[in-house]
This record gives structure tokens, sequence and C-alpha cells, in this order.
């Protein structure tokens, strides 16, 4: 049996229904749009004059706290996927 048809056979039903979605706008690129430009406000308008008077945040500690918990989770979960494969 030539994969293609394989793959055609044994394929999940779940994407048999994207042509409905699609007639009804779910996969529209307007939310996208407006999460990019929405960011792009934030980070160029609303940011710089919400600080404008303000001094900027120390969060060195709270940066070296964080990159530590994160170091001591990947070396869990590595250590997970290493005893379990």
């Amino acid at each position: 049996m030539a994969p293609h048809v394989q793959v055609s056979e044994t394929a999940s039903s779940s994407g048999d229904d994207w042509e409905t979605l699609l007639s009804y706008g779910y996969f529209s690129p307007l939310p996208t749009l407006l999460l990019s430009a929405t960011y792009v406000f934030i980070v160029k308008v609303w940011g710089p004059w919400f600080m404008r008077h303000r001094e900027p945040l120390n969060i060195k500690t709270f940066l070296v706290w964080y990159n530590a918990a994160q170091v001591v989770l990947s070396t869990y979960i590595f250590v997970q996927v290493f005893i379990y494969y």
C-alpha cells in the first residue's frame, strides 16, 4: 500500500469540518492582527508615556531566582525523561 493511501485511510476525522469552520470565519486573521497592533501600541506609545516620570524597575533579584527555578525545573524534567526512556 502506498504511504499516502495508508495515511489517508488511518487519518483522524477531526479535520473533516475545516470547510465548515472556514465558512463561519473561525480562522480569520483579524484576532492575530488585533493582538499584534495592541502589542505594538503598548510597547511604542503607551509604555513610554506611562514610564516617562518613573525610574526603571530593579528586577535583578527576581530574575536570578526565576532563572534558578528554571534550571531546577529543566533538570528535573531532563532526569524524568532520561529515567523513563
